[in-house]
């Protein structure tokens, strides 16, 4: 998603603008942003702040102090709210632009004419300020992440990386550099799945709950080893993958909705390599008795197989289990703990 500011036939002066990525990597025309942003006179130096949110221009056209004056609009209930001028003493009688926000929200940075004199050509000078509360974008932190070969330890570049808000279905995709990293901006108000791929090696997930709170001064920071499909035995070790995104109903093995890519993914990978067996495993929490989750676990790890075979992959090559709360990851006395434990995983069978 891109905006712009643009000067196209039928309009008077500049006017914003968004495009958006084509699956081919190419850019749509640019669309006008419509009369709530535009005005018949000039509106310039957009600045979309990374929480996708928050739109941030310059303009001529609508209410002001002087020439150009500083605005934001935000999007609310799938629109753009009417623009918001940033006052004094941001804006002036003379022409303050080019806005652009920090990550935070909290600094910005703008160019204003102010001390020009009156006669003499433009003098733009470069002024800074702290953002009052409300005129701040919505809280955003980021993830940085670093990917490496799980056999020779090296760093994998190319890996996708796929960022799929779970409240919009929107899709941001990275690839990781000659470095095997690659750094993406997470913006609050709602979780997100993180899926790694690349061909000949095993997927995998993560998921970042961001709809209740977002801490900006602490990223997520994650060391990922892609294991190799084919890799030899005697040089790996192979550990069960956590489909991090394979989520059901509390206390049920119904699968919910945004479990889906996940399935997509493991059916995919099944079918790209018709000669991989895999076997998947249901586990909990202590949360219960030891029997219910031992049948819990169970009937989870029997759902995903149940997906798998009516969408054409051989019950031959798989295998289900369950192991209740016999095999715990984290600690059991923490909510966080807890969660991590109530998890599924799928083991490839050498």
């Amino acid at each position: 998603f891109l905006v712009i500011d643009h000067h196209g036939p039928g309009y008077v002066g500049y006017f914003q603008a968004y495009a958006t990525r084509q699956a081919d990597g190419s850019w749509s025309p640019p669309v006008n942003m419509g009369p709530t942003i535009n005005t018949s006179a000039n509106e310039e130096a957009p600045f979309l702040h990374p929480d996708t949110r928050t739109l941030y221009f310059m303009s001529d056209g609508h209410p002001g102090l002087g020439g150009y004056d500083l605005f934001l609009t935000r999007v609310e209930n799938g629109a753009w709210t009417s623009p918001k001028n940033l006052g004094y003493p941001i804006n002036t009688e003379a022409h303050e632009g080019a806005i652009v926000v920090s990550l935070d929200g909290r600094t910005a940075y703008y160019t204003t004419d102010e001390n020009t004199p009156k006669g003499q050509s433009v003098d733009l000078d470069i002024y800074t300020f702290e953002l009052d509360p409300s005129i701040q974008p919505s809280a955003v932190t980021y993830a940085q992440v670093q990917v490496r070969d799980a056999v020779h330890k090296r760093p994998l570049a190319g890996v996708l990386a796929s960022l799929i808000a779970e409240d919009s279905e929107q899709v941001w995709q990275f690839r990781t550099d000659e470095q095997g990293k690659v750094l993406a901006v997470l913006p609050g108000g709602t979780d997100y799945q993180l899926r790694l791929d690349k061909a000949g090696y095993l997927f995998h997930s993560e998921r970042f709950e961001l709809t209740d709170s977002v801490d900006r001064d602490n990223p997520f920071l994650l060391a990922v080893d892609l294991e190799p499909i084919t890799s030899p035995a005697t040089h790996l070790v192979r550990q069960p993958i956590v489909l991090k995104n394979i989520r059901f109903a509390s206390g049920s093995a119904d699968l919910l909705p945004s479990s889906i890519h996940e399935l997509e993914r493991l059916q995919r990978l099944l079918q790209e390599h018709p000669n991989l067996r895999i076997r998947i495993n249901g586990h909990t929490n202590n949360v219960g008795t030891e029997a219910a989750n031992q049948r819990l676990s169970e009937a989870r790890a029997k759902a995903v197989y149940d997906y798998l075979v009516a969408n054409q992959i051989a019950a031959d090559r798989l295998e289900y289990r369950g192991f209740g709360e016999s095999q715990p990851i984290a600690d059991n006395d923490t909510a966080e703990g807890r969660r991590q434990n109530r998890r599924t995983e799928f083991e490839v069978l050498e």
